[in-house]
Order: structure tokens, then C-alpha cells, then sequence
């Protein structure tokens, strides 16, 4: 014999579901039960979803809501054997064991209930073979939010400027592919973008945007504070119309800034070129700076606009002994605010400044007096100077 007692459980007076179960109500009651030999009593603790969480023996079972009507207890009362592989108090994959569960929604299956021990984000109802196979915490993994931990606006502070709607910045990580409305904090452009995309490229802005990116700003500015006597975009009469990020003379380095389109194919959705195209052309790029006598030809993976991520290529470089410098010999908050500021801004600020020669600009920003001439223009428009 196969039958749980209902009989005490709360129920619908009125409506449409006039005398159906009240599931949401039952947290709390007992229900005796008979299979087969085994005669017991389950306790509903939660209810959600179509789904009631029991406890027997000091088990606790996730059913569907049917299968307990119907008194599907064959793993509740151990008749298909369902041992667990880790213990209470375990750490797997930063996870900590906190309970062993079973879910019989469906094929029955092991599951957890666990807790980061970065975060303390606590979890139920994890498959043990999500953790087997290398399974960890969502929030750590930015595929749960949660204001106060990984959130942009504590992770990330730096970004909340761009956000529209402030709480956009406590709702979303910054891995997070959701469009919501960013604004430009230079010019004011509102658009949609994601967080993953701003995190990673700064706020693209068709306004006021100056063209560069950020890898090339801050290294830009990394060898400004070296004092280095360098050519931005260097293009020579053998390069084939193939322009190189930098170029230090002096010493025959040539530094490339690879973004993240060296590295997978992103942009040639886009309509831009294929990954293997952009690593034909590298190697082409190579090859003609070693054949006309460049001595050291230095790539710097680039591939994540991030202050942390830039230093450490750099670091790993050639770049501290090629150019006798250590890693405290750079303000690399300095290299990141160049990085995120619009160089259009920078441009019109000198001419407000009093530097009211393009030529001169040219000197001290190291961009072509064509280029000056055409910021100067885009903020005219802007109201930012009188050029």
C-alpha cells in the first residue's frame, strides 16, 4: 500500500480553487504516510513553485507537489538507494556544505545546500553534478546580483557615472549583457549599453568620443610619465600603410596594444575582419618591422580594458627592462583617468587654457594638427570652446 494522509491539510473556502489544497499554507504541517512496509511522517518546511520541500528522518526532499499526492516516496524511505559523494562541512569549489538534499522533481537527483565562503551567499537545491563538474558560486560568477557585493556600484564605483538611472548600478554586475541607458559624463549623449561592454571598451560615445581606445590611452600615458620621447601611430615609408600604436626611436621599440579583437571574432559580426585576418595582419606587421631593423617588437595583451589586466601585461613585458622602470615608478590611477577621459575634452581645454596655436597643441598632446583641428571643431559644437 502507497498513500499519504491529506485530510489535515488547509484548503481553498472560496473561488475557482474552492476545496483544492492551500500548498502555500501548509508550511509546518505533518502528513503520516504508508509505503509499502514503511510507515512515517514528512513535515512541509517550504513551498514554491509547484514544488514542497519535506523533512523525514532529518532529510530534507524537494517533490513536486504531485509526486507527494501521489505518495512517491521510493527515495524518501531509501528504497532506491541515493548517497551523497560530499559531506556537511566540505569546501568544494570555494562551496561550503551546509546540508544534503534530494530533489525527486522528475529523475531523482542529489542536490546541496551551500555556502561561498568568499561571500556567504548561501544556495539550495545545487546538483551534485553541477559541482562536480567545477560548479561554483553564482554570485562570485556574476550570474546572481546581489546589492553589496557584486553589484556594479560596489565592485565598480568608477562606472556609476555613466548610468541613466542609478539603480541600474546596484541591479546589474559588471559582466551583465542587459542594455539600459548610459549617458556620456563629458557631453551628456544618452544611449543603450551593457555593462559587460562598459566595463570592458569605457562609454563609446559617437559625440564626443575622441576615436582612441582605452589600451591606447594608457599606454600613451604610461610613457608620457616615463618621460620617453615616443611616435604615437607611427607609420614610415616601408610599413605599408600599416600603422604601429607606438614607436620609440631611441631605442627601436615598437609597442602594439592588442584589444580583444587580436584575440577572438567578435568584430567581424560587426562587419569588421575576421580573427584570422587580424592575426595575418600582426604577423605581417611583425615581419616588416624586424626586416627594416626594429630591435624589439612588443605586443601587450590588452584584450580587457582594465586597469589591473593592462598592468599586469605590461609588468610581464620586456617594457620595465627595456625601459629601466618598476612598478611603483608609474601612477597607474593616472594611466586610467587618461584612459576613460575624452582626449576632444583635453584638446579644447588647453585652447581655453590659452594655447590658442593648433600647432602648439600638436606638441603637447602628440596628435597630428589635422586631428586637433577636427576636436576643436567637435567641441565648438559642443559649447566647449570658441574655436
Amino acid at each position: 500500500m502507497r498513500k499519504i494522509f491529506l485530510d489535515d491539510l488547509p484548503r481553498y473556502n472560496t473561488g475557482a480553487n474552492k476545496g483544492k489544497i492551500n500548498w502555500y499554507d501548509t508550511i509546518g504541517y505533518k502528513c503520516n504516510f504508508i509505503y509499502d512496509d514503511v510507515n512515517g511522517e514528512v513535515e512541509i518546511i517550504e513551498y514554491n513553485d509547484s514544488k514542497v520541500k519535506i523533512k523525514y528522518n532529518d532529510e530534507i526532499f524537494e517533490i513536486g507537489n504531485g509526486h507527494f499526492r501521489n505518495c512517491e516516496f521510493a527515495v524518501i524511505t531509501n528504497k532506491i538507494k541515493m548517497n551523497h559523494i560530499y559531506n556537511i562541512g566540505q569546501i568544494i569549489n570555494g562551496l561550503e556544505i551546509l546540508e544534503q538534499t534530494h530533489s525527486v522533481v522528475g529523475k531523482p537527483k542529489r542536490t546541496y545546500t551551500t555556502k561561498c565562503i568568499i561571500d556567504g551567499y548561501v544556495n539550495y537545491n545545487v546538483l551534485e553534478s553541477t559541482i562536480k563538474r567545477g560548479g561554483g558560486c553564482p554570485v562570485c560568477g556574476s550570474r546572481i546580483t546581489i546589492k553589496g557585493i557584486n553589484d556594479i556600484a560596489t565592485t565598480h564605483p568608477e562606472l556609476v557615472k555613466y548610468f541613466v538611472n542609478i539603480e541600474d548600478a546596484y541591479t546589474y554586475s559588471y559582466a551583465s549583457n542587459k542594455k539600459v541607458l548610459m549617458k556620456c559624463p563629458d557631453c551628456g549623449n544618452i544611449k543603450k549599453c551593457t555593462p559587460n561592454y562598459l566595463s570592458n571598451a569605457k562609454f563609446p560615445c559617437n559625440r564626443c568620443g575622441d576615436g582612441y581606445s582605452y589600451p591606447n590611452k594608457f599606454i600613451f600615458n604610461l610613457l608620457e610619465q616615463l618621460n620617453i620621447d615616443f611616435i604615437p601611430e607611427y607609420c614610415t615609408n616601408w610599413s605599408d600603410n600599416r600603422k604601429f600604436d607606438n614607436y620609440i626611436p631611441s631605442l627601436s621599440i615598437i609597442i602594439e596594444n592588442h584589444g580583444i579583437g587580436h584575440y577572438d571574432d567578435s568584430f567581424s559580426k560587426i562587419g569588421g575582419r575576421t580573427l584570422e585576418e587580424e592575426q595575418r595582419n600582426d604577423t605581417y606587421k611583425e615581419k616588416l618591422a624586424k626586416e627594416n631593423g626594429v630591435k624589439h617588437y612588443i605586443v601587450l595583451d590588452c584584450r580587457k580594458s582594465d586597469l589591473e589586466w593592462i598592468k599586469h601585461s605590461v609588468m610581464t613585458s620586456e617594457l620595465p627592462s627595456l625601459l629601466n622602470f618598476k612598478e611603483d615608478n608609474i601612477d597607474w590611477n593616472k594611466c586610467h583617468e587618461f584612459a576613460c577621459n575624452s582626449r576632444v575634452k583635453m584638446v579644447c581645454d588647453l585652447w581655453n587654457d590659452g594655447f590658442k596655436s593648433t600647432f602648439k597643441i600638436s606638441d603637447i598632446t602628440k596628435i597630428g594638427v589635422d586631428g586637433i583641428r577636427a576636436y576643436l571643431k567637435k567641441g565648438s559644437m559642443l559649447g566647449w570652446c570658441d574655436y
